[in-house]
């Protein structure tokens, strides 16, 4: 027998045959370790390559996602700068991305100051600092041509691991026709209301003159007739006399009714027609005082519906008023023609004229002729320049005629 290292001699019970990886070999357990190891890192290593893929496939999705969105996706700094911008929101303002990368949006695609008054350089610096207060937002944009946008934005801050904004995403919608809508809608609005205050002042005015006018004249009347029935028995000079100064009251209270009718509407644009009306209209100035006033009109124009004759009178009175007291002109020209399905009317003089930029709302005589135009379908232009004159155009829809009388 041989004897180990020790002195002992082996015996075949004594473990001779062992291998070397036995449990009892430090070695042989580090080396099972190792590669028990090394299959875990491989099994993590295909599922962390299988996490991969499906984030790059995600990725691509989310990414293709956003640049076939319809909406206006932009990323911009804390600082505004735009980061990213999708193919619609390139296409929307008129940019290529070389252009518009690494841009502030204010002085590109936001205007510094709004059309309302608005400070939107403020604004973004306000929405860079605290994004969460800004979520939901409408603001005036701009594209590269100039044209001004509305756009809804949503937007959301992404943070650093420090709490700041480090970026913004926002996503837009255009609003542009919503926001014309508003505003065509609160146009409309004021302008009823300034008609509908027109329309009560008119009937005060109306109401002051029956009160002052035609009432007090036949209070006055009933007091004479009152006398001439204690007097006619007792004193029939007096009582003569209280009579006829009753019906000259009378009279008076009648003639001052006719005014107010005609003042309403014309008696000669009742039985006559437009034409006799606006020549009524001028006859009634002193054709000694400046300007003049001439009238051109078709001699083929035909009985128009009465809602449109009206609106013409009103107008062709409106602007000759104003011509007459304000534009120093020697002459003004009131045309009135028929052409096709549209009846036009034009009143020119060649006086001071005004500055149409300073113009204000209040104006309710100009803003009148523009208002009856729009009701009726039709349209009205004003033109003026300071030193030429001014020259006011209306065109009317012709939907209904009636037969002449």
């Amino acid at each position: 027998m041989e004897r180990n290292i020790t002195g002992e001699t082996d015996s075949p019970s004594s473990g001779s045959n062992r291998s070397p990886e036995s449990v009892d070999d430090p070695l042989a357990v580090e080396c099972a370790a190792l590669r028990q190891k090394i299959s875990l890192l491989e099994a993590d290593a295909v599922r962390h390559q299988a996490i991969l893929e499906e984030l790059r496939q995600n990725e691509a999705k989310y990414r293709e996602l956003v640049e076939e969105s319809c909406s206006i996706v932009l990323r911009m700094d804390a600082q505004g700068n735009v980061t990213f911008a999708n193919r619609h929101a390139l296409s929307f303002f008129g940019y290529t991305e070389s252009a518009l990368l690494g841009k502030n949006v204010v002085g590109t695609i936001v205007p510094f100051i709004e059309q309302s008054g608005r400070n939107l350089e403020e604004l973004i610096h306000d929405i860079c600092e605290h994004p969460e207060r800004y979520q939901d937002n409408e603001n005036e944009n701009i594209q590269q041509d100039g044209t001004s946008k509305w756009i809804a934005w949503t937007n959301k801050g992404i943070r650093d691991t420090s709490g700041r904004p480090r970026e913004i995403l926002c996503i837009g919608n255009d609003i542009t026709a919503r926001k014309r809508a508003e505003e065509a809608l609160q146009e409309e609005q004021q302008a009823l209301k300034l008609l509908l205050e027109s329309q009560q002042r008119d009937l005060k005015l109306v109401a002051y003159e029956i009160h002052d006018g035609v009432a007090q004249l036949l209070s006055a009347a009933t007091m004479q007739f009152e006398m001439f029935n204690e007097l006619q028995n007792t004193d029939s000079d007096a009582g003569v006399r209280a009579y006829q100064s009753g019906r000259n009251l009378l009279d008076n209270a009648l003639a001052e009714t006719r005014r107010l009718i005609a003042d309403l509407r014309p008696p000669a644009l009742e039985e006559s027609g437009i034409v006799e009306a606006i020549k009524e209209l001028i006859a009634m100035r002193e054709s000694e005082i400046l300007p003049r006033v001439e009238f051109v009109y078709d001699t083929e124009l035909e009985r128009l519906d009465p809602l449109l004759e009206n609106a013409l009178y009103r107008v062709a009175q409106e602007g000759m008023n104003n011509a007459t007291r304000h534009s120093g002109s020697e002459k003004v020209i009131i045309s009135l023609r028929e052409l096709e399905d549209l009846v036009q009317l034009e009143i020119r003089d060649w006086g001071s004229g005004f500055d149409m930029s300073t113009v204000g709302t209040d104006r309710f005589g100009l803003r009148s002729i523009r208002e009856r135009a729009r009701i009726l379908g039709g349209e009205a232009s004003i033109e003026s320049t300071l030193g030429q004159g001014t020259h006011v155009l209306v065109q009317l829809p012709i939907t209904h005629k009636k037969d002449s009388m």
